[in-house]
């Protein structure tokens, strides 16, 4: 019985080892499980394929005649993922405020406030201040008369009711050339700006208001300051006003004509003298909550033995966000100031920020290749950056301690600043993050995109030709074929924009760029990514005239046939 089960058992195994042979011969393949982790071939094909789409973007129709560095890197392991001309340096435009505010962070670090400070020279007794008062700038251009308005309250909380001395405006930490077209050595204004100096208020801007109430002329400043009068001459005709400035800096608006009867008109005018007016305005201020102040108001460099009465802080986040989101070449440009006073060069300071930027570059290890910065805006058309030297600084910068209050000061696409009305309905919507830049004949646009498996990678376009517009839907073509990026996929299907919003954001030129989308992005599946399919403009017959030329084509068509019937 025993030898019988053995037979048995010895057939059932030997049919079982057939039957998995006969299975080996048929289906050669075995199964293995999947890791999700790509191979070095994976990335490597995925890599050359994204560097053929951007390359077709790029050098595709609608990129012709236009020069162009471009580059793509890993933020975290510093790879580079795609290179177009990436060291040719170029016009920059805007993205020239990235440099200018990283080297303010640079020198100032993260939490960093911008300064502006009340001190005295005398003495402080029962509320009496013997001698002078100094408001002190450090280059915060988003003071507001509201912010002289607190620190004049916290100076009367401080028991202070009377200063026999006068209240003097210290904006002497900038040098003495406030005017950008200046310094910056181009002689070109681009975009009127008000004096760049390290003690301004409201913009550096001041409004006439005139009134015409029954006949009767009313004028009056806003801001009300010390420094600024009005002298209404009550004549008739169209309303002309008309500013003079005397030599210790004080300005009368001497208004002629009158407004139509119940109307306001205003007019806006640049401050001459910031600084003083600034001063004059604290005063003003200090007046009328209580303070008497005995003296007069003007401008001094505060002496070294000052001392502290009240400090106002602003972030410099607060204002980076402005330059960055914004694009605000005001602010921008006292940005650039605060680089070189900041490095203690008072007398010839936009010299100095020139340097400095260039040395923060070193120090960040970032590759110069033939950057130049002649202001901070970007307004100059001689400034010069290329796509890597962009990329490299994102990246050394991204991994500062201040590095994410910097990053945060970006424009986000499709929620705000200059990239709001732009890649919206896409997977760059809300991901990407950057500067924009725009001059005639210049466009770029750099920043960060989290690519679709996660990796956060750093790019940067400048293109420098006729067709900004075309540039701009190319742009948003590249952030968008960036956050489709895997490294472990290199086939399939991609999703294209097909109409774009072409809207120029025209900061560079004085135009707001914070605007409201116009129309939203199309999404469609396409196999075909490499060609961009922008939008044309077909100008359309109206469509009565399309109709009568319907109707005589088949007018015409009739008699032809009748003619035929009669041969």
């Amino acid at each position: 019985m025993t030898l019988t089960y053995r037979i048995l058992a010895l057939i059932v195994v030997t049919l079982g080892c057939v039957a998995m042979a006969h299975s080996t011969d048929t289906t050669r393949t075995i199964p293995q499980l999947r890791t999700g982790i790509p191979s070095a071939y994976d990335s490597a094909q995925s890599v050359k394929l994204l560097g053929k789409r951007l390359h077709a973007l790029l050098r595709g129709p609608a990129m012709r005649g236009a020069t162009v560095s471009a580059a793509v890197i890993n933020v975290k392991t510093g790879e580079a993922l795609f290179d177009l001309n990436g060291t040719q340096a170029l016009t920059p435009a805007s993205t020239t405020k990235l440099f200018s505010t990283a080297a303010a962070f640079y020198f100032q670090g993260k939490g960093a406030t911008v300064n502006t400070e009340v001190l005295y020279d005398g003495t402080l007794s029962d509320g009496v201040i013997t001698g002078n008062v100094y408001l002190v700038g450090n280059g915060d251009a988003m003071l507001t008369t509201p912010d002289l308005e607190y620190i004049a309250d916290r100076i009367r909380a401080a028991g202070v009711r009377r200063i026999t001395g006068s209240v003097l405006g210290d904006g002497f930490r900038f040098d003495d050339v406030p005017e950008r077209s200046q310094y910056s050595g181009d002689g070109e204004v681009v975009q009127p700006l008000p004096p760049i100096t390290a003690l301004t208020v409201n913009d550096g801007v001041v409004t006439v208001v005139v009134s015409n109430v029954g006949g009767t002329v009313r004028a009056q400043t806003v801001p009300t300051s010390a420094s600024l009068s009005v002298n209404v001459l009550g004549s008739k005709g169209r309303l002309s006003i008309r500013p003079i400035t005397d030599a210790q800096g004080h300005t009368t608006f001497v208004v002629a004509g009158r407004p139509p009867a119940g109307r306001t008109l205003s007019r806006s005018f640049t401050m001459p003298r910031p600084a003083l007016t600034a001063a004059g305005i604290f005063a003003s201020r200090l007046a009328s909550g209580g303070v008497v102040v005995n003296g007069t108001v003007a401008e001094r460099a505060a002496p070294a033995g000052a001392t502290s009465l009240a400090v106002f802080r602003r972030p410099l986040t607060d204002i980076a966000s402005v330059v960055n989101k914004r694009s605000h070449n005001y602010l921008a440009e006292h940005c650039f100031m605060m680089v070189g006073a900041h490095c203690g060069e008072y007398v010839r300071t936009a010299a100095r920020a020139k340097r400095a930027i260039i040395e923060v570059l070193d120090s960040l290890s970032v590759p110069v290749y033939g950057a130049m910065f002649n202001d901070g805006s970007g307004l100059s058309r001689r400034n010069r950056s290329s796509a890597v030297t962009q990329v490299h600084l994102l990246r050394s910068a991204y991994m500062q301690a201040w590095g994410q209050a910097w990053r945060s000061t970006l424009s986000v696409a499709g929620r705000d600043g200059s990239l709001r009305g732009r890649m919206i309905g896409t997977p760059a919507e809300n991901n990407c993050v950057g500067k924009t830049g725009t001059l005639r004949n210049v466009s770029a646009l750099s920043g960060f995109v989290r690519a679709a498996d996660g990796t956060d990678l750093a790019f940067a376009v400048i293109s420098n030709g006729p067709a900004v517009r075309t540039f701009k839907a190319v742009e948003n073509h590249v952030a968008v074929t960036l956050a489709q990026f895997r490294y472990d996929a290199t086939t399939g299907d991609t999703t294209t924009i097909v109409d774009v919003d072409e809207t120029t954001d025209a900061e560079d030129e004085g135009v707001a760029a914070a605007t409201a989308p116009t129309k939203r992005s199309v999404v469609k599946k396409s196999r075909n990514t490499t060609k961009p399919k922008l939008r044309k403009n077909v100008k359309r017959k109206p469509q009565k005239l399309r109709k009568a030329k319907r109707g005589s084509k088949r007018a015409a068509t009739v008699k032809t046939s009748k003619r035929k019937r009669r041969r």
